[in-house]
């Protein structure tokens, strides 16, 4: 359904009618209303991409995949880092999959994103894009395998042999701290 702005104006009047009263506050209503419309936007602009990442036309999925992202959709946004970090659809672009990793891991609630930690893991431990960052890209992969023994054990013979002892400590201990920042369960580290 289409709303004019007639309607809109009508909405809120009537939001502000409702509270007087002082139950929530008019830009406060307003402002949820935006945010609804901004979810919605971001479910179809996504639902764009996956239907053109779908069809291998990849660059029109990128753009859909970046309009989604920039309005907050979590699974936008790890496409787009793969896009970047692949070079699909768009140029590689190290950079900028590392910012798109980094701010998924961080709004990571739920534990879910292990891919965007493998991501960060790779990035930094063989310096793509920058300056190689050994003990973080080790730290990255703790973390993210922390429920994939198969794969730690995997990742652990390849890294491992390109650090010395005390590297992999200071990652095991940087892994630790930063999931106590996050108020995560260390045990798997």
């Amino acid at each position: 359904m289409r709303v004019d702005y007639k309607h809109k104006v009508i909405v809120v009047a009537l939001a502000h009618l409702l509270c007087l009263g002082g139950c929530v506050p008019p830009a406060a209503i307003v402002q949820m209303s935006a945010m609804k419309q901004s979810e919605e936007y971001a479910v179809q602009q996504f639902q764009i991409a996956e239907s053109y990442r779908l069809e291998e036309k990849f660059e029109k999925a990128y753009q859909y995949y970046r309009y989604a992202a920039y309005e907050g959709h979590q699974e936008a946004a790890r496409w787009l880092g793969k896009y970047y970090y692949a070079g699909i659809g768009t140029k590689k672009n190290y950079h900028s999959a590392r910012r798109i990793f980094e701010m998924i891991v961080q709004r990571d609630d739920a534990d879910q994103e292990q891919e965007a930690y493998l991501y960060l893991c790779e990035i930094d431990f063989y310096g793509k894009g920058r300056p190689a960052a050994v003990i973080q890209g080790y730290k990255w992969m703790l973390i993210g395998t922390r429920k994939n023994p198969a794969k730690r054990k995997q990742l652990e013979e390849e890294l491992q042999a390109n650090m010395k002892l005390q590297h992999i400590k200071s990652a095991s201990r940087y892994a630790k701290s930063w999931l106590r920042w996050r108020n995560r369960d260390v045990s798997g580290i």
